[in-house]
C-alpha cells in the first residue's frame, strides 16, 4: 500500500463538531509527522483519521478475535493496522496516540 493511495478518513455525517483545544494542542495539530518514506503529513490529518473511527453510540466491535464493548466516543484501534495504513512504524503510531492523549484530544 502506497501512502498516496491510502485515503485518510475524515469525520462525516456531522452538521457541527465543537472541540475545545489548548494552545499546545492547536500547535501540535498544525505540525507535521514524517513517515518512514519521508512523506510529511499534517498532524490534523492523522487526528481526523482517528476521530472518524470513533463510535457515536455504544456497540460491540469484532475487529479483534474477541468482540469488545466500545462506548460512545471511543475507538477500537489496532496500532499495527494504523501503522500499515499510515506507512509508519507501530511505535511511531503509539507515540502519536500517546501525544493526542497527553494533549487531551
Amino acid at each position: 500500500m502506497n501512502i498516496e493511495n491510502y485515503i485518510f478518513q475524515t469525520p462525516r455525517n456531522f452538521k457541527q463538531i465543537v472541540i475545545k483545544l489548548s494552545f499546545d494542542a492547536i500547535e501540535w495539530l498544525n505540525g507535521t509527522t514524517t513517515t518512514h518514506e519521508g512523506v510529511s503529513i499534517i498532524n490534523r490529518t492523522l487526528f481526523y483519521d482517528i476521530l472518524s473511527r470513533m463510535r457515536f453510540c455504544d456497540s460491540v466491535d469484532g475487529l479483534f478475535r474477541r468482540p469488545q464493548q466500545v462506548l460512545a466516543g471511543q475507538a477500537q484501534l489496532s496500532e499495527v493496522l494504523i501503522a500499515k495504513q499510515w506507512r509508519m512504524g507501530r511505535k511511531q503510531v503509539h507515540n502519536i496516540i500517546d501525544k493526542m492523549i497527553e494533549l487531551e484530544l
